[in-house]
């Protein structure tokens, strides 16, 4: 069985490993996302309501806004990240961002420490 695809909007490493990260941009993220929802599965670690909507409007996919923190992973799982390029100012938050606003990652975690 595959894990699902974890999406997350920020860079966080939950517990000690080996990760391995990648750039991509915004076409492959859009992508990964599409393949995942039509194969393994996503599991949203989303906040943001906005960041949701833009995953929808670029992809078509409804994944769920998930205040809960990743907290544990399991060798083999993969991260889809969007990462804002800033930090938005408190009067800024929930205002319009484009595709160009963000740091768009995958990461994969192959285990623990030895």
């Amino acid at each position: 069985m595959l894990n699902k695809l974890k999406l997350i909007n920020a860079a966080i490493m939950p517990q000690d490993g080996y990760f391995t990260r990648k750039t991509i941009d915004h076409e492959i993220f859009c992508e990964e996302i599409q393949v995942a929802d039509k194969y393994e599965g996503i599991e949203s670690f989303i906040g943001y309501p906005q960041n949701v909507q833009l995953i929808k409007d670029w992809t078509g996919v409804d994944v769920e806004v998930n205040r809960k923190q990743l907290t544990e992973l399991q060798a083999g799982d993969r991260l889809l990240v969007m990462a804002l390029v800033y930090r938005p100012d408190v009067a800024d938050k929930g205002k319009l961002v484009n595709p160009e606003d963000f740091l768009f990652l995958q990461i994969e975690y192959h285990g623990k420490l030895k």
